[in-house]
């Protein structure tokens, strides 16, 4: 399918995310206990929706049309979101309670196990579709998951070797940049001596030494 195509698919997913925070925000004065979980979820949803209307936006523009990029329903992002709408549409199930009483909208309905995999879940999809908002990244998207997997994994041993080749190049800078300072070093010391021996015949640091020991010998006598 096109991209406006993969548009109109994901319009799916928009009034279940939009469900699930409502039904999130129903339990936030009623349950107490769980007011910390319930703002997290909120926030991830919430967070999602803004991803998924950006790719909305994104995949209408011109430039994605041009690019002739098509999205099979094997490829990755056509398989993210018919997860993500498998998934709010369990979420929904969850905190809808369709098979619980009128008293349990007074018990935050998932456990911590529950809560940290669904938030888990929730940013894993919006990492995907960030991932969308680009020329690239939807080409790269419109593949398989499995080529799409193969490909960032041999991305990252790229940037693996690159960074270990840039410690080394370091390492060998800083080794030169040692050396070039003792060699100025040596070179400004022969320099200093050459002068000195310009200046006088004679040896100055013999010259010094018998100022220095006369200088204390009329020290000692008081003259």
């Amino acid at each position: 399918m096109d991209p406006v195509s993969l548009v109109l698919g994901i319009a799916g997913v928009v009034p279940l995310i939009a469900k699930a925070i409502q039904c999130a925000k129903e339990y936030s004065t009623a349950v107490r206990t769980a007011k910390g979980a319930i703002s997290n979820l909120i926030s991830e949803l919430e967070a999602l929706q803004s991803s998924v209307g950006n790719l909305q936006q994104f995949l209408k523009r011109d430039a994605i049309a041009s690019e002739n990029i098509r999205f099979q329903q094997t490829s990755a992002l056509s398989s993210c979101f018919k997860a993500c709408e498998a998934k709010l549409e369990s979420l929904c199930r969850k905190l809808g309670q369709e098979d619980g009483g009128r008293m349990s909208r007074y018990l935050w309905p998932l456990s911590e196990k529950e809560h940290q995999k669904t938030v888990q879940e929730l940013r894993n999809f919006a990492t995907w579709i960030h991932l969308a908002l680009t020329i690239d990244g939807c080409r790269l998207l419109s593949q398989t998951s499995d080529d799409v997997l193969k490909l960032l994994g041999q991305q990252l041993e790229h940037f693996k070797a690159t960074q270990s080749l840039a410690e080394t190049v370091t390492q060998i800078s800083s080794t030169v940049q040692g050396q070039k300072r003792l060699l100025e070093d040596s070179l400004a010391h022969g320099a200093r001596k050459q002068i000195l021996d310009w200046i006088s015949t004679t040896r100055y640091s013999q010259k010094h030494q018998t100022l220095q020991e006369s200088r204390t010998r009329n020290a000692e006598t008081g003259s």
